[in-house]
């Protein structure tokens, strides 16, 4: 395109840890242009982190900040 390169803004996973519950993940997801805290519980009691290929789990830098910037400690890269 022209020489332009369009730059894809990098997208986070945010985990909450619970050392308590390691049968349950909490995290961060979005529904209708909100973010919200989610909870995902694996029924065998083996961590499943299938939740992260879900494109509504994915944030922005933003998107995360905007109401829980505390949270921006835990995210992980997109690959």
């Amino acid at each position: 395109m022209d020489g332009y390169e369009i730059k894809q803004e990098k997208l986070y996973t945010v985990e909450i840890p619970d050392p308590n519950r390691p049968d349950i993940a909490t995290f961060l997801y979005k529904e209708n242009g909100k973010v919200f805290i989610g909870t995902d519980i694996f029924l065998d009691e083996v961590p499943n982190y299938k939740w992260k290929n879900e494109p509504e789990n994915q944030l922005t830098e933003s998107e995360i900040k905007k109401d829980f910037e505390w949270a921006w400690q835990f995210r992980e890269e997109v690959d």
